[in-house]
């Protein structure tokens, strides 16, 4: 087990690898821990159970962590490690929509690619289309009024399937206007 297993890309993060036989071979020298084949630094065995080291610099995505004691026995943990991408969501416009939907909005940010979503509510924007690697326009989808709580504000997220970003109460749904008659 790592803790922190997420980290920006140029490193230098201290984390902790959790395990077990740590200290097998300790007399004779440091464990290697490496990051997608990355070596990390100033590796310090705590005990059997835990290594702390620092993360080295990589590309943004999932990698493998190894550790390599100084007794020949290694280990891997499959996709362990996430160096953060450029993901960034900055803002939507317009910011409010009454819970029908179906307005058109642009969502600027960074790092945007074909394989990003935007939510809005919990809900994916329909008929999204990624213009640049900025922006990202599509239409607010439809919540149940029972959702909506009267003018309720609502998170917009963006992912790309390893990770996620939140811009916090960035959209707003209103009860549409409503005529029950005259008197």
């Amino acid at each position: 087990r790592i803790y922190e297993s997420v980290g920006e890309p140029p490193g230098g993060e201290r984390i902790a690898i959790y395990g077990a036989g740590f200290t097998n071979g300790s007399d004779v020298g440091l464990p290697v821990i490496t990051f997608g084949g990355q070596q990390g630094q100033n590796p310090l065995v705590l005990d059997d159970n835990q290594i702390n080291v620092t993360v080295p610099g990589r590309d943004p995505g999932l990698v493998d962590v190894t550790v390599r004691l100084p007794d020949g026995q290694e280990q891997t943990l499959r996709d362990a490690y996430l160096y953060r991408g450029p993901l960034a969501i900055t803002s939507i416009s317009p910011t409010v929509a009454t819970i029908d939907g179906g307005i058109e909005v642009t969502v600027k940010g960074q790092g945007f690619t074909d394989d990003t979503r935007i939510l809005v509510a919990g809900r994916m924007l329909e008929d999204a289309e990624r213009i640049d690697a900025q922006t990202i326009v599509g239409k607010v989808p439809s919540i149940l009024a029972i959702d909506a709580a009267f003018d309720a504000k609502v998170d917009v997220i963006a992912t790309n399937g390893f990770e996620q970003r939140t811009l916090p109460d960035a959209f707003t749904f209103a009860t549409p206007l409503s005529l029950t008659g005259l008197e």
